[in-house]
């Protein structure tokens, strides 16, 4: 049987339009990839939130503190707290979307989250960012504090719970 068939495309070459734009680092903020984007910064930020508070807890693999910092804490300031990396509860509180501190970018294909800005931690000359980047790297040239992963890889089901927000933002523009 010979023959043609002809197929509008239009509405998928719409949707191929709004799929480019949201992965666009400098997409719109209304479209659903984006917004969709702005949603996993969150997810991420609450799984690194409770994350660093088991760690500090020691219920991680965070080296506990050293005796001389547990007893530099107490000094002058009744009991201290000898929770790790949460004297000040600046970097826990940078780990909030939006908080001083705290960093999200948009980048071609995805977000960006961190701790960095120019922020200085209080009493301090290094920035929030500096002091989460010794930490979460570990020691440096003149300090030398233990590794303490505060910017790790997200857990399954904060994976899994993203997949779930990327699949309702393309639904949502099948839609339209």
């Amino acid at each position: 049987m010979a023959g043609k068939a002809n197929f509008k495309i239009g509405g998928l070459e719409h949707l191929e339009g709004q799929i480019r734009s949201g992965l666009s680092k400098n997409g719109s903020p209304s479209n659903p990839i984006r917004s969709a984007f702005r949603q996993w910064a969150f997810q991420y930020l609450v799984f690194t939130r409770r994350r660093f508070n088991t760690f500090s807890r020691g219920g991680g693999d965070w080296r506990p503190l050293a005796p001389s910092t547990i007893k530099s804490r107490r000094k002058g300031r009744g009991a201290g707290s000898p929770a790790i990396l949460r004297n000040t509860g600046v970097l826990f509180n940078a780990l909030e979307l939006d908080a001083t501190g705290n960093i999200v970018r948009y980048v071609q294909n995805g977000v960006q989250v961190g701790i960095g800005g120019p922020a200085v931690h209080p009493g301090g000359r290094l920035t929030i960012g500096q002091i989460a980047a010794l930490h979460n790297d570990g020691g440096q040239k003149f300090l030398h504090p233990p590794q303490r992963k505060i910017l790790a890889a997200p857990d399954a089901s904060t994976t899994a719970a993203m997949v779930i927000v990327m699949k309702d933002a393309v639904l949502r523009m099948t839609k339209g």
